[in-house]
């Protein structure tokens, strides 16, 4: 190895510092006494340095090229502080005088971290161990240097990390959390960044840019606040739209021209001047929000792999704290319309209470009240009960559409009967406000397959919204007819209160209003179109609702599939099945006695009053009723006599109906007699509370209010009664 301490001192580079000349020729003395070390030195990854007291370089190794740069020949007899920053050398210098004038460290000489300086002009990151020897009584010092870039870059990307999560958990705020992440990433993973959201349009815009040259990140701010950045990025767009990272490493004006179609979006990009250019998706549970953009333009950087591995771990904490904003926006509005419904809940029963309890007083106060009177309070009563009990059944249907429980029983079916008796129902209401109420139905329209019980409550639904929002002199139209061959169209158009551009997109969902506040013209829970459109669907249909806006009237169209194949047979049957139905969802008139002539019915309930009203119910028809208010009476009566038929009540004291079912079915094997019919009739009214009367041994399950018709009809089918004689008594 060529030593260049032969040459004269005032040739070599680096600092000129008056050393003895016997250190050089001392140390290459001991080294080539033992060669040695000199091949072992050259085999070790950290860079091996050794120096004389005048700070004079006698040795290096192999290693000590790869990380400074520099040939070992051009490194032999320079000062060490060739290989430091220039703040580093005055340091360097006095600490090593005073060590070797008192031995006394000025900093640590075991894993002390300091910067190298490469030859390139960059500092270097390095772990550096001191030790000193000692050859013939002059003293030589060695340094072992790792290059530790790769620790440094891992500790700060964690570091990078930490902090960009601590700032996405400091607020839900997104908005603001965005603007800072992008001011974080410059300069640490950028000189440009910026924050591309997919908007509910499906458009893209930028929620927030950063740039590390002041004058561009001014501008970039401002177009932000002016909405000017509302246009597709292409790197940003095909991240999103893709759902993959967009990597460039070298940016060309090719590549430019080829993303950047728009010549003044070309023209913007020039001037930012991007060298290197990445985005990674903000994906989440599925869900894409938008793009995280990076460029490198005045630095030198060139992004790698690892660059793009840690945007994409950056990317993932965004969208997830973007979701979680998403989760917390919607919890909270859940929580505004949670409040907001029971307000409107409580108002909404209590406004028909107020009646019923008003007219049932003044009914019985009243020592001469004239008949003309009393038919009022009574119809003013039923009224508001039927009310009462239709925001109950709406309040059920709501809770059978979450669960996914709500059924319909589809067979072959006429429309035109259908929405001529839900128009018959609906007329008394609109004649009560003065509303013209018309329809229209084409007899063309074929069969289609579905539930009468469910199509009247999409007709009368959509009658209901337009009768309430319909001032008196206003005018509601109802048209049945064909679009095209494959489907029926039903419209409900009305002259009303119409609908704002804001509100028509949230018209179906559940508990909406246009209008919530306790001020409101028009009552209601919000449920009765979300009901309609989730009834649509059931049928393979759709609904959609127009309006020009406030006070120009709205309009509804239901469409429904046809029957392609229809039949005279198919129609017969459904019309049976709809005067069934209607009789069941009439206006709850008796039927006349001898329905449940003599039939044995035992009724179990707890409730006084009700079990009055139905012991009355099923006495008008002729039936024998054994009334008890718990199950041991119950109990008790069924041991002792014969019954054709059980209706009893579920939430009973002591021992509930279910209790009383498993109980009654021992007696009968017990004491050999045949299975009683059951019914249950029950305020629990949902779709599990079903199944659990018919699992626990009920044949049929019916829900609180009753009328008298389907009371009637319900225990003449479970006791087999036959259908003509029910049909008769109407």
């Amino acid at each position: 190895m060529k030593r260049p301490f032969d040459e004269p001192a005032s040739s070599r580079r680096g600092e000129e510092t008056p050393v003895p000349e016997e250190s050089p020729a001392l140390f290459d003395k001991a080294g080539q006494s033992d060669g040695r070390f000199l091949s072992f030195a050259d085999t070790a990854a950290d860079a091996i340095i050794v120096i004389d007291s005048a700070s004079r370089i006698l040795f290096v190794n192999r290693a000590a090229e790869k990380i400074f740069g520099y040939a070992v020949d051009e490194l032999l007899g320079q000062s060490l502080t060739l290989l430091m920053p220039d703040y580093l050398r005055h340091v360097h210098r006095a600490g090593l005088g005073r060590y070797i004038a008192d031995s006394v460290k000025h900093i640590a000489w075991s894993g002390v971290e300091l910067p190298g300086l490469h030859r390139g002009g960059r500092e270097i990151p390095l772990e550096i161990s001191f030790g000193e020897f000692t050859l013939e009584g002059r003293k030589f010092f060695t340094g072992i240097a790792r290059d530790i870039t790769k620790r440094k870059r891992a500790e700060e990307a964690q570091q990078f990390m930490i902090d960009a999560s601590e700032l996405l958990a400091a607020s839900l705020d997104h908005q603001t959390n965005l603007r800072r992440l992008a001011q974080l990433c410059v300069p640490y993973l950028a000189d440009w960044c910026g924050v591309a959201l997919l908007d509910a349009d499906g458009s893209i815009s930028f929620a927030a840019v950063a740039h590390a040259d002041p004058a561009q990140a001014e501008r970039a701010a401002r177009l932000v606040e002016l909405g000017q950045t509302k246009f597709e990025p292409p790197v940003a767009a095909a991240a999103i739209h893709t759902g993959k990272s967009q990597f460039h490493p070298d940016v060309t004006d090719e590549l430019l021209k080829a993303l950047m179609p728009n010549p003044a979006h070309l023209s913007v990009m020039r001037e930012m001047n991007l060298r290197s250019l990445m985005a990674v998706p903000l994906g989440a549970r599925g869900r894409t929000f938008g793009a995280l953009s990076f460029g490198a333009a005045q630095s030198n950087r060139r992004y790698t792999e690892i660059d793009l591995r840690q945007a994409e771990d950056l990317g993932r904490r965004v969208a997830l704290a973007l979701d979680h904003s998403r989760m917390y926006r919607e919890a909270q509005e859940a929580n505004r319309l949670k409040d907001e419904f029971l307000a409107t809940l409580s108002h909404e029963l209590r406004t028909p209470l107020t009646s019923i309890l008003g007219w049932a007083g003044l009914l019985r106060s009243a020592r001469n009240i004239d008949p003309a009177q009393a038919e009022r309070a009574l119809e003013v009563i039923e009224r508001n009960a039927r009310a009462q009990n239709q925001l109950i059944d709406d309040l059920l249907d709501a809770s059978r559409i979450i669960t996914g429980h709500l059924r319909i029983e589809a067979r072959p079916i006429a429309l035109g009967p259908i929405v001529e008796a839900a128009v018959e129902a609906a007329l008394p209401l609109a004649r009560t406000k003065n509303v013209n109420l018309a329809s229209v139905s084409d007899p063309k329209v074929g069969l289609i397959k579905g539930d009468a019980g469910r199509l009247q409550q999409i007709v009368g639904n959509l009658l209901s919204n337009a009768i309430k929002f319909t001032p008196g002199g206003g005018r509601i139209e109802v048209r049945l007819e064909c679009e095209g061959t494959r489907w029926a169209q039903l419209s409900v158009a009305d002259t009303g209160d119409g609908i704002s551009a804001e509100f028509l997109p949230f018209v179906f969902e559940r508990f909406r209003q246009a209008d919530g506040t306790p001020t409101r013209a028009h009552g209601g829970l919000g449920l009765g179109l979300a009901i309609v459109r989730h009834l649509a669907e059931l049928h393979g249909g759709t609904v959609a609702a127009e309006s020009a806006g406030r006070d120009q009237g709205a309009k509804f169209i239901v469409t429904l599939p046809l029957l392609l194949a229809t039949g005279p047979s198919a129609s017969r049957v459904e019309s049976a099945a709809m005067g069934g139905r209607a009789t069941i969802t009439g206006n709850g008139e008796t039927k006349p006695p001898r329905v449940l002539a003599n039939l044995r019915i035992l009724v179990v309930e707890d409730d006084e009053d009700t079990l009055a009203l139905l012991g009355r119910m099923l006495e008008r028809q002729g039936a024998r009723v054994t009334l008890c208010s718990s199950t041991q009476s119950a109990l008790a009566a069924f041991s002792d006599a014969m019954f054709d038929l059980l209706i009893s009540d579920i939430g009973l004291p002591v021992e509930d109906g279910y209790m009383l079912m498993a109980k009654i079915r021992e007696l009968e094997a017990g004491q050999g007699k045949s299975t009683i019919p059951a019914l249950a009739l029950t305020a629990y009214a949902m779709e599990n509370d079903r199944r659990r009367a018919l699992d626990a041994g009920f044949q049929r399950h019916l829900a609180k209010p009753v009328s008298p018709a389907e009371l009637v009809e319900v225990a003449a089918k479970l006791t087999k009664r036959q259908a003509d004689e029910i049909g008769e008594s109407n």
